[in-house]
């Protein structure tokens, strides 16, 4: 249904890129989902790996909006791909701020309630490098807590992210994929008003985790 109304909107001279990049993007979040419902069943999950499957799963079609969209409005190649740049840095950076947000964010502000991925045994950013933070009793202890759902759980899990500065790590990696964003898009040669809308967004975004 989406891509026949692509098909319908889009100037036949730009339709062809723009299927491109439609469905490369489609097969990519496939694969994205892939890689996260396998991980479930996986206790070896690298960070790389994890950063990975966000980027097909969340990442990409950040970066394949804008793209599209500097396509459709005339941009040079180059622009184009700076812009899919900057969605796939803002992406990941929004992607993690979630991991950190549902362990360390407020209920009110987040909308929902906190430690759900820590309930779950969800593979996150914290939870990966918690388990590979080179401490085997902190990795012993955290396992030993699979399968358990209890708010003690969540308590204990969130001490041992802060005692060895898990969340500290999380942090910087959102602002350096936030800060990546903010990059690329300066790198263009769009108008100031143009880079100062994009890195206002970044910068808003970037700020859920303050």
């Amino acid at each position: 249904m989406a891509g026949r109304l692509v098909m319908k909107v889009v100037d036949d001279k730009i339709l062809r890129p723009v299927m491109e990049l439609f469905n490369t993007t489609a097969m990519e979040v496939y694969e994205g989902q892939q890689y996260d419902m396998d991980f479930e069943h996986r206790d070896d999950v690298t960070i790389d790996e994890y950063l990975n499957m966000i980027r097909l799963k969340t990442s990409v079609l950040l970066g394949a909006a804008c793209k599209l969209g500097a396509i459709v409005a005339g941009a040079d190649a180059a622009t184009a791909d700076s812009l899919y740049e900057y969605g796939t840095m803002l992406g990941l950076a929004f992607q993690l701020q979630d991991d950190y947000l549902d362990t360390f964010g407020d209920p009110a502000v987040f909308g929902k309630a906190i430690g759900g991925d820590i309930l779950n045994d969800k593979k996150t950013y914290l939870l990966i490098s918690a388990l590979r933070c080179g401490d085997d009793a902190v990795a012993s202890e955290i396992a030993s807590m699979f399968g358990v759902r209890s708010d003690h759980k969540i308590e204990r899990i969130r001490q041992l992210y802060v005692e060895y500065g898990i969340d500290r790590l999380c942090r910087e990696a959102i602002d350096y994929y936030s800060d990546m964003a903010e990059k690329s898009v300066l790198a263009t040669d769009l108008p100031a008003d143009a880079k100062e809308f994009f890195v206002d967004i970044a910068r808003k975004s970037r700020a859920r985790s303050k």
